[in-house]
């Protein structure tokens, strides 16, 4: 996860220091909204896929994880607060795992909010695991 947000953010820093300064609300084109319902939101209708290498979660999780997460997490939230003072509609970036496709960076953000929820419904999936310590 975190590593993925690495990716996104620092893309979207690039595109933060184009011009384009302007407030307005963030809105996703047929596109995104068609990618981010098949490939992102969790749902039974969303298309299953390997993920990229890039991204491959290890065998075995580190206790480091939790950390990782939450400072990911402050860092979106920042990028998130410096992306209000930009038309986040104008501005695009290359899709790091995807690099012929391009998003605004209002997508993108949207992007990583699913895959955010994605990723803790599925942490909650194995906490509820028979396997699972604890």
């Amino acid at each position: 996860m975190h590593h993925q947000r690495s990716l996104f953010a620092s893309d979207f820093e690039f595109a933060g220091g184009q011009t384009g300064l302007c407030r307005s609300g963030q809105h996703t084109g047929w596109f995104g909204r068609w990618f981010i319902s098949s490939y992102i939101e969790p749902s039974p209708q969303s298309k299953h896929i390997r993920a990229p290498k890039k991204i491959v979660p290890g065998a075995r999780v580190e206790p480091s994880v939790l950390d990782r997460f939450l400072r990911s997490n402050q860092a979106a939230r920042e990028l998130v607060r410096h992306a209000r003072d930009y038309d986040v509609n104008l501005l695009r970036f290359r899709n790091p795992f995807i690099p012929v496709l391009r998003f605004t960076v209002g997508t993108g953000l949207e992007i990583v909010s699913r895959r955010e929820r994605r990723h803790l419904l599925q942490a909650e999936r194995a906490k509820r695991s028979s396997g699972f310590p604890g």
